[in-house]
């Protein structure tokens, strides 16, 4: 039996091209996740003016003025993930550690727990979506 030898690409070559179409996957899921956390932000914050204002019709004008200036950090916030992509996000952070390594670290630590609530809702959200619409 002469079976025919089909081309092959060098291992490395190969290695290198899988390696590749991974980071584009991680990225894309990455980026769904900004969006998602993005878009969670954008509710909390939408959610504390409304408490603002059943504060303020309470008269009790200074919690409302604390409650809106966090929503507004976390617009700020908000804005600053969309309008930014994944890497200078990952160098922003490298030099606020440089710059105050203790302030950065509690921010760091209190960010991380509300975008791993925000993340993990929309990941969900996700997934239901995808089970609605058939599995796509």
């Amino acid at each position: 039996m002469n079976e025919e030898e089909t081309p092959r690409e060098p291992v490395p070559e190969k290695a290198d091209e899988l390696l590749e179409a991974a980071r584009r996957r991680g990225r894309g899921l990455l980026d769904r996740q900004k969006r998602a956390a993005v878009d969670e932000l954008h509710s909390v914050a939408d959610v504390m003016r409304d408490a603002a204002h059943t504060f303020e019709e309470r008269e009790e004008a200074g919690v409302a003025d604390y409650v809106k200036k966090a929503a507004d950090a976390l617009d700020r916030l908000s804005s600053k993930l969309r309008e930014r992509d994944l890497e200078e996000l990952v160098r922003e952070a490298e030099d606020g550690v440089r710059k105050k390594p203790a302030v950065f670290l509690g921010a760091t630590a209190v960010a991380g727990f509300a975008l791993g609530r925000f993340l993990r809702a929309g990941s969900q959200r996700i997934a239901r979506s995808k089970r609605a619409n058939g599995g796509e």
